[in-house]
């Protein structure tokens, strides 16, 4: 089984960047992704309609999304849509990946006896 942690490091301006990592990621078949999104202070309704439609994809694939260290902006945010609830949320990478395994083991999928592998992707710009 595996996982994969991506982590933004940018602002809302680097989103993008974001999207087209994940975007490549389901494209290749991976069905767990974790999203720490701890540097991105704010975010916009496209931003909030991205979470909503990869969540939709992994969810119609058997996969899972979490999303990690959200700032109380983007939570208040989430709690304001009602859509807190929709979203797995983690105040780290390692309790998301240890939930994931969790909810993924409760379904019946197998993991191994050491865990998940576990992928990172950082997103940063270029300098």
């Amino acid at each position: 089984m595996d996982i994969v942690v991506v982590e933004l490091k940018g602002g809302i301006s680097d989103f993008p960047l974001l999207i087209h990592t994940v975007d490549g990621l389901i494209a290749d078949g991976e069905r767990r992704i974790v999203m720490d999104l701890g540097s991105l202070p704010f975010m916009n309704s496209s931003a909030l309609g991205y979470l909503i439609k990869v969540r939709s994809i992994l969810l119609e694939r058997g996969g899972q999304l979490a999303l990690v260290r959200l700032q109380q902006a983007i939570r208040n945010i989430l709690v304001v849509t009602n859509l807190e609830s929709l979203f797995a949320l983690y105040d780290s990478a390692e309790a998301a990946v240890a939930g994931l395994t969790q909810q993924a083991a409760a379904q019946g999928h197998p993991v191994p006896p050491t865990g998940p592998n576990v992928k990172r992707r950082e997103i940063k710009r270029a300098k």
